[in-house]
């Protein structure tokens, strides 16, 4: 049993994201199980670090003074980042938060401005750690912020200077339909899905709620001071997103010292973005995809996007251990629906994420170099033009499988019935296909 300080970390600066913390993440904090709990342990601090201004502004008023009752704050001068980008910036403060925590051998806890935090899940974290664990690890999803607050607006919970205590079961049904823009677009069986999936989703039928595989995971708790040789300098250079690429965990791989959460009914954190605020492409569906999807190889293109992301350059030996977990994220209780839905995603990944020529990408190349033959017999009579040589002959090189063009001038959609043909062989031989029942 240990029993470290906890200090909670969050930098700030300006008044959008000071009132971000203020009417978001400190009314979360004082929820009955979250920073309460630790007002009998001794040395426990909300290091906050952020500009004189906003810290004055900050220090008295009643939700701060209210949580000066259970948790000393300790405040870091980081000024204003001038002409630095706000990232680095960003990532000044957390390395000061992590170098503080480090010294004072104290666990971590990161917040961010804009997190809502379920009622129980600081009880549950430090719960973890004082059973022995090193790191509680969360999965990164962002949620649109308009639609959260008006949930939380309709069921009376935003009230001002108050707490607020909300449960991870109702943080949960909200969380299912607000994904923010940005993660829509991992959705497996949309069009748009995106070409560096670091997140994967499937809507389970029937349900309100979705299965997900993500290599973004971030520490909720940590026993920094159990790192061994801990470096700190490389986040002067990264932002606090890729916080678990940059404060190494990876002596942790393959032990029992991690506590993933990855269910979304034992404990819920919400990250908001007003959904105007978007980081990645939003020009809509990919016409490749929509290309693909039409002559059935919309899977093939999907499971080649997953692996090559897996195998990625930037992707850690644990990163891609979490990759193959299923993160339940449900709004009612895990029932054979859910299951379903697991087996079969954990099979797609599988098949996604294998090393080498077992993977099914390439069972697809062989299978599609197999049958692109029938394939070309089905049209070449009707469609003289169209040239199947070159076809069969990508088909055979390793990479370009994944690339296989398809052309073809409209009229080749009279010749459905055999690509539908080649598309049923690929879909029965690999187990998979797009839609999650089937």
């Amino acid at each position: 049993m240990h029993n470290h300080p906890i200090y909670f970390l969050v930098t700030l600066w300006g008044e959008k994201h000071r009132e971000y913390f203020y009417s978001l993440c400190a009314p979360t904090l004082l929820a009955p199980n979250n920073v309460p709990i630790l007002k009998d342990r001794p040395g426990c601090k909300i290091v906050i670090a952020t500009t004189v201004e906003d810290w004055d502004d900050l220090k008295n008023r009643p939700l701060i003074k209210r949580l000066g009752e259970y948790i000393e704050f300790f405040h870091i001068d980081i000024g204003l980042p001038g002409d630095t980008p706000p990232l680095l910036h960003a990532a000044k403060g957390l390395r000061l938060g992590c170098r503080k925590a480090y010294e004072d051998r104290a666990v971590a806890g990161w917040l961010a401005p804009d997190l809502l935090l379920s009622d129980g899940l600081v009880a549950m974290a430090v719960g973890s750690i004082d059973a022995g664990k090193k790191v509680v690890l969360r999965p990164v999803l962002r949620f649109a912020m308009e639609p959260v607050l008006e949930s939380l607006a309709a069921a009376g919970s935003l009230r001002p200077d108050q707490p607020m205590a909300l449960s991870a079961q109702s943080l949960s049904a909200i969380a299912v339909n607000s994904l923010h823009t940005d993660l829509l677009r991992y959705d497996f069986d949309c069009e748009e899905f995106g070409d560096a999936p670091a997140w994967t989703f499937w809507r389970v039928p029937g349900r309100n709620g979705f299965i997900l595989y993500t290599v973004s995971w971030a520490p909720l708790f940590a026993d920094v001071s159990a790192i061994p040789d801990f470096q700190d300098r490389s986040l002067d250079s990264s932002a606090a997103g890729g916080l678990l690429d940059q404060v190494d965990f990876g002596h942790l791989q393959g032990t029992e010292h991690v506590t993933l959460l990855n269910d979304s009914y034992n404990g819920m954190v919400m990250s908001l973005t007003p959904s105007s605020e978007t980081v990645l492409d939003g020009t809509g569906a990919r016409p490749f995809n929509r290309h693909r999807d039409r002559f059935g190889l919309g899977v093939a293109r999907r499971l080649s996007d997953i692996h090559r992301f897996h195998y990625g350059s930037g992707l850690d030996p644990l990163q891609r251990r979490l990759h193959a977990v299923p993160v339940f994220v449900h709004g009612g209780p895990i029932d054979d629906a859910y299951q379903s839905v697991v087996a079969k995603t954990q099979l797609t990944m599988q098949h996604a994420t294998a090393p080498g020529s077992s993977s099914a990408v390439r069972q697809y190349a062989l299978l599609i170099s197999r049958t692109a033959k029938d394939l070309a017999c089905g049209v070449r009579s009707s469609f003289p033009t169209f040239d199947y040589r070159a076809l069969i002959a990508r088909t055979h090189r390793p990479i370009a499988y994944l690339k296989i063009p398809f052309k073809i001038s409209a009229d080749i959609f009279a010749g459905r019935k055999s690509i539908r043909y080649v598309a049923g062989r690929l879909l029965k031989a690999a187990g998979i296909g797009r839609s999650s029942n089937g």
